[in-house]
């Protein structure tokens, strides 16, 4: 049962997302499968009998950590192989999950949560809520305390997009004493400034409540339209869903400019057009407003990167460094940070042999790292951030001359997969990302080649990492 303002919500997210239907540059038509209903309790049960009847021997055998985490792992894999079967797949699913739990395998845990989400309608945030403070209990290993951690502060904002605020702070005060368990009085500060955000975009989305109403009514009213886009993109920073709202709103500066970047830009100049005037409206603004925006101007930027030179090129690299001088936070290339680890990147290279010029047409990138994998395996580059980091930004590429294995980007923190682009063959244009962190301490950057290798080359494109 949702309550009034959680209804109010959802009635107007249906009603965004009608309105966005006709934005397909956004790639929101794309439709995942819809979910199905969990199966009834008595469905659940015959499940579980007959699971406890096959695994037997496992089930009976149970007395250590070792062996709980062996079994929810194979459960696990048993129910990614149960397609048709929702109801097994459902039990498979949720035993994985309790045992993982059990044993302190925060992995296995989230990833089960994860595959029951992708499935079945279920209150994701609350079965995280519950999984989580289980495992802060049971976790044995600092890793593992790590990555709990990790989960948690990754689910504020996670909490934050469905304006669920008491689940946010519920999700910080474990994320606090996970990251003080771990003594990395970092995490504790990133974790703290975080939710002090946190209650700031819930005043804001209290002082919408009338518009938001509004737009529930006539998603065409100019005025509902601004003050909602506004919160969305300056205060929980989702640009993708408030950037039509702005355009659609009242006349504003801001209105100018969503429409402006609506219409996505293909030049770096004009890219470089974009990231000065939100930056110029950054100025306007103060505590996380101007943050937002300035995040987004920055964004601009480094999209902008892979697309200029000469006169140009050198504004943008002035813009840069204006843009660190006249703000709280800095960044720094992930090319000028030695990693602590390189694993399965083509030619066992060096870190000094990855950070390789890129040309890109005329463009030539100083700041872009070579990750390219060897067939069948994934390569990983292990960066230390210490939980300073605010977010990174960059682009990817795929150079290829014969007929190789699509790649698939993937960025973790702290193990946490964060994002992850479309399967890439040959792009014609970098492909950018914008990841958002929180108390990260160790960011991955992964490429997946699950075939041949062939010929191609796989590069990020100078990404930065933007910290407070």
């Amino acid at each position: 049962m949702l309550c009034p303002r959680q209804r109010l919500g959802a009635e107007v997210k249906v009603a965004l997302g009608v309105l966005l239907l006709s934005l397909p540059s956004l790639g929101l038509s794309q439709q995942r499968p819809p979910k199905v209903a969990p199966p009834s309790e008595s469905e659940q049960q015959q499940a579980k009998q007959r699971i406890q009847d096959v695994h037997a021997e496992d089930y009976t055998s149970l007395k250590t950590p070792v062996q709980r985490e062996a079994l929810g792992q194979k459960l696990f894999q048993e129910a990614t192989k149960t397609k048709s079967d929702s109801t097994s797949q459902f039990v498979l699913l949720a035993q994985a999950r309790d045992l993982a739990v059990q044993a302190g395998d925060v992995e296995t845990a989230m990833r089960a949560i994860a595959t029951l989400d992708d499935t079945f309608t279920i209150d994701v945030l609350e079965m995280k809520g519950r999984s989580l403070t289980a495992l802060g209990k049971s976790v044995r290993t600092p890793l593992q305390r790590r990555a709990a951690m990790s989960y948690a502060a990754a689910a504020m904002d996670e909490a934050v997009k469905g304006d669920r605020f008491r689940a946010a702070d519920a999700f910080s005060t474990l994320a606090i004493g996970l990251a003080k368990k771990c003594r990395d009085a970092d995490a504790v500060r990133a974790i703290q400034a975080r939710t002090k955000q946190i209650r700031e975009v819930q005043q804001a989305r209290d002082a919408i409540e009338e518009d938001w109403s509004k737009l529930e009514r006539d998603p065409a009213d100019p005025a509902a339209n601004a003050a909602v886009g506004r919160y969305l993109c300056f205060f929980r920073g989702d640009w993708e869903l408030g950037l039509p709202l702005l355009a659609r709103g009242s006349g504003s500066p801001w209105k100018t400019l969503a429409e402006k970047e609506l219409k996505s830009p293909a030049s770096g100049e004009g890219l470089l057009e974009l990231g000065n005037a939100w930056r110029e409206l950054a100025k306007q603004e103060k505590g996380l407003p101007a943050e937002q925006l300035l995040l987004h101007g920055i964004h601009a930027y480094v999209r902008a990167t892979p697309k200029v030179s000469g006169l140009a090129g050198a504004e943008l690299k002035k813009r840069f460094a204006e843009a660190a001088a006249d703000s709280t936070i800095t960044f720094a290339y992930l090319a000028s940070l030695k990693p602590r680890e390189i694993r399965n990147v083509w030619g066992d290279f060096s870190w000094e042999k990855l950070r390789v010029p890129l040309s890109l047409g005329e463009v030539t990138l100083q700041q872009s790292i070579s990750g390219h994998p060897k067939s069948n395996v994934s390569s990983h580059l292990s960066f230390t951030l210490q939980s300073r980091g605010r977010c990174v930004m960059g682009n990817v590429v795929v150079r290829t001359g014969g007929n190789a294995t699509p790649l698939t980007f993937r960025i973790l923190g702290d193990g946490h997969p964060l994002w992850t682009s479309r399967p890439l063959h040959r792009t014609a244009e970098p492909v950018p990302f914008r990841v958002d962190l929180c108390a990260v301490h160790q960011l991955d950057l992964v490429v997946d080649c699950p075939g041949w290798d062939g010929q191609a080359w796989a590069f990020w494109v100078d990404p930065i990492v933007v910290r407070r």
